[in-house]
């Protein structure tokens, strides 16, 4: 049998390799190569749930071509998903309940959350579509297929009971066209949310600006035209003698408390005698945040 070693671009994974190399390792040899990363606890479940998901996966991936990675690392969700395939065009993440009989709504929105995080903060997943699959093992039956995909390029996720995932992929790979994925592309890809107001305090606190954490997180191009968008705004409102309110939306981790503590280039000398309303919140936010965390740091 061929010893498949964690491929070095995935670094985000425990394990990966192509599913050929996959589908000829030894599910025990696969399972040691999770086990050398110390983050489980690695209990009798967690064992059994990786070797039964290893044989699973070996036998339902039979004559496809493609990438896998098993305990692909969410960081701003600190979670990990189970499985990562990328087969043809398509990003499939997959989700096992392993000993589940039930679709529950909690396991639905996890799988979603998995597949909406990688579409808006990993790099080479922005324009790509994305799959996300529910498998509780002990499911008997399942709805039929069908697949309905967001504007974004993330479908709705499929709930299906485990003789039923073979189809679902097949189902999804014949109806999603397009050019197939540069796989080592993907892999090396940055991921790129940006931080908690927690964490930007913290940043700041350590001497860098604000610039700083806008060059290495969200990534610049989005911050800089909302930014700029919202300087436009605040100018033609005091052209003009008008009062304005900005609504500024977007998911958890898209940058929008990053962009509020932002003050427009041309007004950074009026903001010492008068703050934009917009960032004022922000501003005694982020100064509370800076005070709690330096009070973590004196010595009782």
């Amino acid at each position: 049998m061929a010893i498949a070693e964690p491929t070095p671009t995935a670094s985000r994974a425990w394990y990966g390799a192509s599913i050929e190399e996959f589908r000829g390792t030894l599910p025990v040899t696969v399972f040691g190569l999770l086990a050398q990363n110390p983050e489980f606890d690695l209990a009798t479940t967690q064992k059994e749930a990786w070797l039964e998901q290893t044989a699973f996966l070996q036998k339902n991936l039979e004559g496809l071509s493609g990438t896998l990675y098993l305990e692909f690392n969410i960081p701003r969700m600190g979670s990990r998903v189970d499985a990562v395939l990328l087969i043809g065009p398509v990003v499939f993440v997959v989700e096992f309940k392993v000993g589940e009989a039930k679709f529950e709504r909690s396991a639905f929105d996890q799988v979603w959350d998995y597949a909406l995080d990688l579409k808006n903060f990993h790099e080479a997943s922005h324009r790509v579509s994305l799959v996300p699959i529910l498998i509780p093992t002990e499911a008997k039956e399942s709805p039929p297929v069908k697949l309905s995909a967001d504007q974004d390029g993330v479908y709705r996720p499929i709930a299906v009971h485990p003789e039923g995932f073979r189809a679902a992929i097949e189902r999804a790979l014949d109806q999603i066209v397009g050019p197939s994925l540069d796989q080592q592309q993907w892999a090396q890809a940055p991921y790129r949310p940006t931080p908690t107001i927690v964490e930007a305090a913290r940043a700041l606190y350590a001497h860098h600006g604000v610039q700083a954490i806008k060059a290495f997180d969200a990534g610049k191009q989005n911050l800089g035209i909302t930014s700029r968008r919202i300087e436009e705004l605040i100018n033609e409102a005091r052209t003009r003698g008008r009062k304005i309110i900005c609504f500024l939306t977007g998911v958890p981790g898209a940058g929008k408390t990053l962009v509020g503590s932002m003050s427009p280039p041309n007004m950074r000398e009026q903001t010492a005698r008068r703050t934009p309303c917009c960032c004022l919140a922000m501003v005694h936010s982020l100064r509370c945040c800076v005070q709690l965390y330096l009070e973590t740091r004196r010595p009782a």
